[in-house]
This record gives structure tokens, C-alpha cells and sequence, in this order.
């Protein structure tokens, strides 16, 4: 379906819905979700992640993001604090990283508008499946079990493993 500017639905399919407004296409669908309130200039979801250059850990060098992440799986950024669990029982279909909060990641993240805290969840196409100011791990694992089809079970140690 195609209609005109002003907030129209230019194409609508089972998985998404491709909105026009002022002339800018935005992507809205269930591959894409936004939980809570991030800043208006923050990427969200269905938005592609912006190209930056960040420390991925405390002591190591600049890298290209882009880069670094695998093309082949999910990756999950999580700026501001380190998480408090490991996602187990993906294996190699996601990737995590507690991006460190040194000045010069400050200025890059300030630069994308993405704010700290904040989490998001890329897809393998390295756009935002899903994101939020705060990691939300049942989200988190409820999200990668529909779209991976592997549910992820908890274990005495409050851990994630994959489950039958």
C-alpha cells in the first residue's frame, strides 16, 4: 500500500509497517521494540545503529563498531553498567558488550545522542531490535526466544541456559 507524506503508511507487511512523515521513512513492526523513555535523538528501534568509533573494553584500543560486531548474530550493547547476568545457551547467536564509560566514549555516545544507561539489542542486520534506558533481561530473553526460536531457562546460579 502507498499513500502520501503527513504521517501516512506507505507500505504495511505482516512483520512491519513503513510510516512517512515529512518526507522520512520510519520502520515500526514486531522485529522492532522500544522499552521506556530514551532521548528524542537516541536511536530506537528499527533505526539503524549509528557508525561509531568506542573503547569495547576498559583498557583497550578504539575500534570501528561496525568492526567489531558479528554480522552473523545478535549483539547486545550495553552502556552504563556492566550486566548483572550473562545470557548462556544462545552460543555463538549473541554477542554481549558492557561498552566502559571512559571520556572519550562519553563524547562519541553524546555525539549519537545515546544515553547512559541504555541498552540495545542489535539485529544481525545492525539495526536496533530492541533498546531501553535500563537492560531488561526477561525482554531480553523473551525477544530472542521468538525471533531464535531457543528458550532460555533459568538455573539454580540465576544464570541463562538454553532450554529443550
Amino acid at each position: 500500500m502507498i499513500a502520501s507524506l503527513s504521517g501516512k503508511v506507505l507500505e504495511r507487511g505482516a512483520e512491519h509497517a513503513v510510516i512517512e512523515c515529512g518526507g522520512v521513512g520510519f520502520r515500526v513492526g514486531a522485529s522492532s521494540q522500544t522499552l521506556g523513555k530514551l532521548p528524542g535523538n537516541a536511536p530506537h528501534a528499527g533505526d539503524r545503529f549509528p557508525w561509531l568509533h568506542l573503547k569495547m573494553q576498559a583498557n583497550g584500543p578504539t575500534e570501528d563498531l561496525f568492526q567489531t560486531l558479528d554480522d552473523t548474530c545478535f549483539n547486545l550493547l550495553v552502556f552504563g553498567s556492566a550486566p548483572a547476568i550473562a545470557l548462556a545457551g544462545y552460543g555463538d547467536l549473541v554477542r554481549e558488550y558492557a561498552i566502559p564509560l571512559d571520556p572519550g566514549n562519553r563524547a562519541a555516545l553524546d555525539r549519537a545522542g545515546i544515553a547512559a544507561p541504555s541498552f540495545y539489542l542489535l539485529r544481525p542486520d545492525g539495526h536496533v531490535g530492541l533498546c531501553g534506558p535500563q537492560v531488561d533481561w526477561p525482554a531480553v530473553e523473551a525477544y530472542l526466544t521468538r525471533w531464535l526460536h531457543r528458550a532460555a531457562v533459568r538455573t539454580d546460579t540465576g544464570a541463562a541456559r538454553s532450554g529443550s
